[in-house]
């Protein structure tokens, strides 16, 4: 009971020094050690306290509910941890700290050793802190929690939303609009629990090199969908190199559905930009979307990945880049795994000015398979496109399509690519939906190596032609043409020109063509149809089956006119009906089924008994 007493003196002084104004020459801790439920709903200003010193100021044990701090102490510095609400068993929810002058330790605007952390909020317009936590637990979920940072606020440490070790962190915001920040900023951290919903919204700000910002982070938790975005309307957004910056990061947990999404004047840099990062987990269905005028002026440029893995699998991710900016020396890929298997990742683009490699899905050993790449617009000068790449693995079923952009220099577009002449890329297949923007210079290739000029034909291994495919529905004229089996052109599409022209067109053993001619009905027996021109190294090679499709129902067979001019024709020299559109109902083949028998009849014991 003593001691009871002793303690409300005490409390009762403490607000009486605030009251008068009276300044505390040291404060190392409020109401700390007792048991019950803190006093809540304090409105307490740190400004009055200059030259505060100590471990902490905090509440106590029991719950720390909707309690407000001040601190404005200009030219000041407090020496301690700034807790709005803090509690050792109970709950730490809706507590405030408004900071707009001084210098401080850490901020936690809600902290609790074994309960939740939900509802907690920083508003910081100026002043320099350590490090900011809206709302943190130990072994509780940090919730809704919010930060708000603005005008010449400094954070030389991190910044978190919501922060767990052992809990979850779902639901918490980090809004930047300036300011400096040296460290980490992240919606939510947790370090074994999930964390979802997590958002980080920046408008401004500066952030250094080597530093990460992410939309949630975990070192083994599950990651599901939080998201980053980075509106810089105002040019005020400075990303310095070096940085990793991801929808969500885990170091082995489950990366999904995260999103990134940079708009305005952003400069990436040499940063590594991923919807969704993992070490060693799945990242899937994550996305990085790039709009407006994204740029990257170091010539060492970015690496921009819709997910990204180090030895997880990588599945369905997505990068979207429209924009009028410089991504010159990016290198751009759905996804990304050092082992794992990558697939059903894709890359579209729109619009930007490139010369780094783009790939819908690349793996260092894994298999790359049914992967994407589609481009509607962009100029692209010198670099790789590649549906999918593997340096060991296999690399099948990708697909890259060209419906605008231009194209020019030394730039390669390739269905698949491996390493060198052991890997194995086939059945993959490009299509070009309008070559209009494709220059002379570019080489079209089933397959390519980092290794071997793809100029070179099927010389080395043939898994790097088998099942691959062109399909071209425009006039195309290109440099070269190497590495597919299957070609598929559709000249109802076309001008009465050559549907190819190219210096070399390399076809290897046997390919196999299919043209479309549209649905007319002429007969077209004995007729030529003009279908490559090579200018200076010829056709070399040959063709098995070919084939020109009238509609659905005619077949017209070709013969190949192999001759030395620059202009290859082929002949149709047979007529036949499309064995793929015979087909009949089940009543109409019961109704043969009965003639047969009728037929049987007529023709056997019915023959037979007239002869008698």
């Amino acid at each position: 009971m003593k001691k009871k007493v002793i303690l409300q003196s005490i409390f009762i002084t403490f607000i009486i020094l605030i009251t008068n104004l009276t300044a505390l020459a040291s404060l190392t801790s409020v109401w700390d050690g007792t048991t019950g439920n803190v006093p809540n709903g304090w409105n307490i200003d740190l400004g009055i306290i200059p030259g505060t010193t100590g471990n902490s100021f905090h509440a106590g044990d029991g719950n720390a509910t909707g309690n407000n701090l001040t601190i404005n102490a200009m030219g000041t510095t407090i020496g301690v941890n700034i807790f709005g609400g803090w509690s050792q068993n109970g709950n730490a929810n809706a507590n405030t700290i408004n900071m707009s002058a001084g210098t401080v330790s850490n901020l936690y605007a809600g902290w609790s050793s074994t309960g939740d952390a939900i509802g907690n909020t920083i508003n910081m317009s100026d002043g320099t802190v350590s490090n900011l936590y809206a709302g943190w637990s130990s072994t509780g979920d940090a919730i809704g929690n919010t930060i708000n940072i603005s005008g010449s606020a400094t954070v030389n440490g991190d910044v978190y939303g919501g922060y767990s070790l052992n809990g979850n962190a779902d639901n918490n915001t980090v809004n930047i609009s300036a300011g400096t920040f040296n460290g980490k900023v992240t919606g939510a951290y947790t370090s074994l629990g999930g964390a979802t919903n997590n958002r980080v919204n920046i408008t401004g700000g500066s952030f250094s090199g080597n530093g990460k910002i992410y939309g949630a982070d975990s070192s083994s938790g599950s990651i599901f969908n939080n998201s980053l975005y980075i509106i810089n309307s105002a040019g005020t957004v400075t990303l310095a190199g070096n940085s990793i910056i991801a929808g969500g990061y885990s170091s082995s947990g489950i990366v999904t559905g995260n999103l990134v999404d940079i708009r305005g004047s952003v400069d990436i840099l040499a940063n590594t930009v991923a919807g969704g990062y993992s070490g060693s987990g799945t990242v899937e269905g994550n996305r990085v979307v790039i709009e407006g005028a994204a740029k990257s002026t170091d010539t060492i440029g970015g690496k921009i990945y819709g997910g990204q893995t180090l030895t997880g699998t990588a599945f369905g991710n997505s990068v979207y880049i429209n924009t009028t900016g410089d991504l010159k020396g990016s290198s751009i890929s759905g996804a990304n795994s050092t082992s794992g298997a990558v697939s059903n990742n894709i890359v579209t683009i729109n619009g930007g000015t490139f010369n780094g490699t783009i790939s819908g899905g690349t793996s260092i050993s894994g298999n790359v398979i049914n992967n994407t790449v589609l481009i509607t617009g962009g100029t692209f000068n010198g670099e790789k496109i590649s549906g999918g790449y593997s340096e060991t693995g296999l690399v099948t079923g990708n697909h890259v399509i060209i419906d605008g952009g231009i194209f020019t220099g030394a730039t390669i577009i390739t269905a698949g690519s491996v390493k060198d002449a052991n890997g194995s890329a086939y059945g993959n297949t490009i299509t070009i939906e309008d070559a209009s923007g494709i220059a002379n210079t570019v080489t079209l290739s089933g397959a390519v190596t980092d290794t071997i000029d793809p100029s070179i034909g099927v010389s080395h291994n043939p898994l790097l032609r088998s099942g691959n495919t062109l399909v071209l529905k425009d006039n195309t004229i290109v440099k070269h043409v190497v590495n597919f089996e299957h070609y598929e052109l559709h000249m109802q599409n076309s001008s009465d020109s050559a549907m190819l022209k190219a210096d070399n067109i390399d076809l290897g053993t046997d390919a196999n063509l299919r043209i479309y001619v549209g649905n007319n009905t002429d007969n077209l027996l004995g007729e030529k149809i003009h279908v490559f021109e090579s200018v200076v190294g010829g056709v070399t090679g040959n063709f098995g089956t070919s084939v020109a499709l009238q509609g659905i129902s005619i077949v017209n067979h070709l013969t190949y006119d192999d001759t030395s001019s620059t202009s290859h024709y082929f002949t149709v020299t047979g007529i036949s009906a499309n064995p793929m559109t015979i087909t009949f109902p089940d009543s109409r083949l019961a109704s043969f089924s009965f003639m047969n028998q009728a037929s049987d009849l007529i023709f056997g014991e019915g023959i037979a008994s007239a002869i008698s």
